[in-house]
C-alpha cells in the first residue's frame, strides 16, 4: 500500500461518508439562497466527488507511470520481424516511380 493508493481511497471514501452520514445534514434551519441545506449540501457533494475523483485518478496514474519509468517498462525493444516496414517500403516506391517519370 502506497501513500498515493492512500490518499485515492480517502478521495473515494470521503464523498460516501459525507453524503450517507445523515447526522451531516440533517438540519431545517440553515439555507441558501431559500434552499434547505440537505439540497445545496448534496448539491456541493456533485462538485466535489467529481474534484475527488480526479484527484484520485491523478494521484493513481502518476504513480503507475512513475513504477514503469523507474522498472524500465516503458523501454521494450521490438523484434526486427514485428517492426513495420511498409513506410519506408512505400517511400522508396515513391521515390524510384518520380525517377522512371524523370526518364521518359
Amino acid at each position: 500500500m502506497t501513500p498515493a493508493r492512500i490518499i485515492a481511497a480517502i478521495c473515494v471514501i470521503l464523498p460516501f461518508v459525507a453524503v450517507l452520514y445523515v447526522p451531516i445534514y440533517d438540519k431545517d434551519e440553515s439555507e441558501l439562497g431559500g434552499f434547505p441545506f440537505f439540497f445545496w449540501w448534496q448539491l456541493l457533494w456533485v462538485a466535489v466527488t467529481a474534484g475527488l475523483m480526479g484527484l484520485a485518478y491523478y494521484v493513481v496514474r502518476r504513480e503507475e507511470l512513475a513504477r514503469k519509468a523507474a522498472s524500465g517498462a516503458g523501454n521494450v525493444a521490438v523484434p526486427d520481424a514485428v517492426q513495420d516496414t511498409a513506410p519506408d517500403a512505400v517511400a522508396d516506391a515513391d521515390t524510384q516511380n518520380a525517377e522512371e517519370g524523370d526518364a521518359e
